[in-house]
C-alpha cells in the first residue's frame, strides 16, 4: 500500500524499477568492474574547465588535463549558442608514441567565440579527437558563472523530474534529494541500474550563486536495514554531478562518468530537468495556504517585514492561482502543460497596487523584486 500522502505520480515513479537514472548508460552501479577516473599509474582521466583573467582582467576559458599522447592539440573550433558553449580540440599529428602528457589551452571567449561573455551560467561541453581522421568525443563539462548574478536561494527538500520539460521525460524513478547550509550544497542521488537495482550516490560542494559541481560517490557493501552487523562498506565508481538553478523550485542537472575510450579518455554526459514538489495530494493554489511573511529590501512607506495569511480563492481562467487574505492577493501562472508543478511567475498585490513580482517560485520561498526594482522574499511561516 503508497503512503496516501504521497502524489499518484511520485507513488508510480517509485515503482517503474527498470527505468531510471541510469538506464540509458552502458556502465551501472552493479557491474563487476567500476569505471574509474583513473589510469592504473595514477593519472587522471578528468578534464578541468574554468574561468581565468587576463592581467587586464578579461575572462579566458582554461582547459587543462591528460593527453594520450605527446602530439598535443589545438583549439579546432569554439561556438556560441545561447548560453551553450562548444569547444572542440584536434591532434593533427601523425605516429605519436602512446603515453600521457599535460596539456593546458587557454581560450580568449572574444576572439574565440567573437564577442565577450556577458554575466551569466556558460554550459562548456569539450570535445577532442586524438587523431587527423578521428571523432571528436565529450571530454569534459562544466557550468562557468561569469560576472556576478543575483544568487538563487535553491529549496532544501525532495527534488523529482519535470515532466513539463522534454529534459524530464523518461527519467521516472530517479530523484534528488539536496540539503543547502550556507553556501555548501549537499546532494544525494536515487534511482535505478540497468538491471532494476536501487542505486544511490552522495556528495558535498561549494554552491555558487546559481550553480554547483559535485562529485558523488556510490555506496556498497553496507548492513542491512534490519540487521547491525560488520559490514564492508566501500565506495562504488563516482560521478560527476553539475546543477543550474533557475528558480528556487526548478534546475537542470547533469550526471557524467568517465570512461577509457579507443583513442582517449570519454565522459558520459546525461541531463535531466528536475522540480520541486509539494509531498502532498496536489490541489492547485492549495499548496500556498497558510502563513507568510514578506520582507522587503527596501520600504520607504511600509514595513520591512510584515506578515499575513493566504486562503485558495479560486481560479481566474483556468490558468491563475489565486489566493488572498489580510488584504493581500497573491496571483500565480500556472504551467499550461501540468498542474503538478510550482507557478513559473507571481505578483503579489495589496489594495490594487502592486507590491511585488517573483519569478522564482518555491513550495516554502518566493523571490522577486518590488516596482522600485528592490528584492522581495515571501517565506512560509512553520506552525508545527
Amino acid at each position: 500500500m503508497r503512503p496516501s500522502f504521497l502524489p499518484p505520480r511520485l507513488c508510480s515513479a517509485f515503482v517503474l524499477a527498470a527505468a531510471g537514472l541510469f538506464a540509458a548508460w552502458s556502465g551501472a552501479v552493479a557491474a563487476a568492474e567500476p569505471a574509474s577516473t583513473f589510469l592504473p599509474n595514477g593519472e587522471s582521466l578528468e578534464t578541468s574547465i574554468e574561468t581565468t583573467a587576463r592581467a587586464d582582467g578579461v575572462t579566458q576559458i582554461r582547459l587543462r588535463g591528460n593527453w594520450p599522447s605527446p602530439c598535443l592539440p589545438s583549439v579546432e573550433s569554439a561556438t556560441l549558442a545561447g548560453r551553450d558553449i562548444r569547444i572542440a580540440l584536434r591532434s593533427n599529428k601523425a605516429l605519436c608514441v602512446r603515453y600521457t602528457v599535460p596539456f593546458d589551452v587557454t581560450i580568449d571567449p572574444a576572439s574565440a567565440l567573437g564577442r565577450p561573455l556577458e554575466t551569466g551560467v556558460y554550459r562548456v561541453s569539450l570535445y577532442a579527437a586524438n587523431g587527423q581522421s578521428s571523432e571528436q568525443e565529450l571530454r569534459g563539462f562544466a557550468l562557468l558563472e561569469i560576472g556576478t548574478s543575483p544568487p538563487v536561494r535553491a529549496e532544501s527538500g525532495f527534488w523529482w523530474p519535470d515532466a513539463s520539460r522534454e529534459e524530464g521525460v523518461g527519467a521516472a524513478g530517479t530523484g534528488v534529494g539536496f540539503e543547502v547550509h550556507d553556501n555548501t550544497l549537499a546532494a544525494a542521488v536515487f534511482g535505478f541500474d540497468t538491471q532494476g537495482e536501487q542505486a544511490w550516490y552522495f556528495g558535498t560542494g561549494t554552491l555558487r550563486a546559481k550553480s554547483a559541481s559535485l562529485d558523488l560517490v556510490g555506496m556498497h557493501g553496507g548492513s542491512p536495514l534490519f540487521e547491525a552487523a560488520d559490514s564492508q562498506l566501500a565506495a562504488d565508481a563516482s560521478l560527476v554531478f553539475h546543477v543550474e538553478f533557475e528558480s528556487s523550485a526548478r534546475a537542470t542537472v547533469w550526471f557524467g562518468r568517465y570512461e577509457r575510450g579507443a583513442n582517449q579518455p570519454k565522459l558520459r554526459l546525461r541531463s535531466i530537468a528536475i522540480v520541486r514538489q509539494a509531498l502532498t495530494p496536489y490541489y492547485g493554489a492549495t499548496n500556498w495556504d497558510g502563513e507568510w511573511v514578506l520582507l522587503r529590501e527596501s520600504a520607504a512607506h511600509a514595513p520591512m517585514a510584515e506578515r499575513f495569511h493566504l486562503a485558495t480563492a479560486g481560479m481566474l481562467d483556468f490558468q491563475i492561482y489565486q489566493l488572498a487574505g489580510d488584504g493581500y492577493v497573491l496571483r500565480c501562472a500556472r504551467d499550461r502543460r501540468t498542474a503538478q508543478v510550482p507557478p513559473e511567475r507571481c505578483r503579489l498585490e495589496a489594495g490594487g497596487q502592486l507590491i511585488g513580482e517573483f519569478d522564482s517560485v518555491g513550495i516554502n520561498r518566493l523571490d522577486g523584486y518590488a516596482p522600485d526594482g528592490t528584492r522581495v522574499q515571501m517565506l512560509r511561516v512553520d506552525r508545527r
